[in-house]
């Protein structure tokens, strides 16, 4: 079971070897340099070994070319890996943590380990260059071996036949030399390829050892189907329970007596909204009558004062009518008045002259 984030992961892998990295490169380099020494000490003629320049030339060149390649090999490799354990083990935790799952009660990683560990070691040395490497050898040392040729190849312009006999024996020595260069090529690959498989298979160990001991920190396929086993017994189980619940007497008893309760509410429901609605339309006829009423008493007053309104028109006419008629007669009693005033002057004029 995984613990807080916190919790690092203790591989202890460099335990296993305590080589040093330069005697594993020192293992794969000593016999092919060993023989590139031997081809130069035949060459300067310190040793009892016929070898031509070219030829010399050539498998230096494929030992130059053999030493950059070097790096590249599992056998060298998986001692950097060995190295690395503290990064490993920081990666791995920081990997664990990023991919935490927890089912039943247990947190592990759900992202494989295989696909961290292959992220991991592409890091160690490149690929493309350890799985090419063992057929360069061999194809540069043909091609060395037809350079060495080519550039052996006397034309044959000879006249005679010792002439020819010296071009012939140039030829066959400067071939004879030619093949050393295919020769090492091909102990090349033999040499590289025999390391190459030997440190995959360390490397193949060593990983076991680490998956082995960062098990319980992974779910593993078998794991996840036994947990989800459990789980759907558990889920039949409880399913097995409620089922039994539903067809037991008690439960159909309260499941009926619930539905007879809620179809006695709802007929309540609908007795008291026809009551409901009864009442509303009592009122609304009665608010009709009423209004009816209400319209005829209205159509009466009207009709009354037109009636009123009527009468009213009749009275002020006739009022206007007597005006006019007292107006008349109050203008002929002024006349009458005036006229009198005159008569009544001319009776007191002639007295009033006497008295003088």
């Amino acid at each position: 079971m995984l613990e807080p984030e916190d919790k690092m992961i203790s591989l202890h892998i460099g335990n296993l070897r305590k080589k040093n990295c330069f005697f594993r490169f020192l293992a794969l380099i000593w016999l092919p340099l060993l023989a590139v020494i031997g081809v130069v000490l035949g060459y300067v003629g310190l040793i009892p070994f016929k070898v031509q320049i070219h030829s010399v030339v050539m498998i230096s060149i494929i030992f130059v070319i053999y030493f950059l390649f070097l790096k590249h090999n599992a056998y060298y490799s998986v001692c950097k890996f060995v190295k690395q354990e503290e990064d490993l083990e920081d990666a791995l935790n920081d990997y664990v943590n990023k991919n935490r799952l927890t089912l039943a009660g247990i947190t592990k990683s759900n992202a494989p380990f295989d696909n961290f560990m292959q992220d991991f070691s592409s890091t160690l040395r490149n690929d493309n260059f350890a799985s090419v490497a063992g057929g360069v050898f061999p194809t540069l040392g043909i091609l060395g071996t037809f350079i060495s040729i080519a550039l052996t190849m006397p034309d044959f312009s000879s006249a005679d036949s010792v002439g020819l006999e010296r071009e012939i024996s140039k030829l066959l020595g400067g071939v004879g030399t030619a093949f050393y260069v295919s020769i090492y090529g091909i102990f090349l690959s033999l040499w590289w390829l025999y390391f190459e498989k030997g440190g995959m298979s360390q490397f193949e160990r060593d990983v076991r050892g680490v998956k082995d001991r960062v098990r319980g920190y992974f779910w593993s396929k078998e794991e996840i189907e036994q947990v989800h086993f459990v789980k759907s017994m558990e889920n039949f189980e409880h399913l097995n329970q409620v089922f039994s619940k539903i067809t037991a007497n008690e439960f159909i008893d309260n499941l009926q007596h619930i539905l007879q309760q809620r179809v006695d509410l709802f007929e309540s429901v609908i007795h008291h909204e026809q009551q409901v609605l009864q009442k509303t339309t009592s009122h609304f006829n009665a608010i009709i009558k009423e209004s009816e009423n209400a319209i005829q008493k209205q159509k009466e007053i009207l009709n009354t004062n037109d009636e009123l309104s009527t009468s009213t028109k009749i009275v002020a006419n006739q009022l206007d009518l007597s005006t006019h008629i007292l107006r008349d007669i109050l203008e002929k009693l002024s006349k009458k008045e005036d006229e009198l005033n005159k008569k009544v002057s001319k009776v007191y004029e002639p007295r009033i002259i006497d008295n003088r």
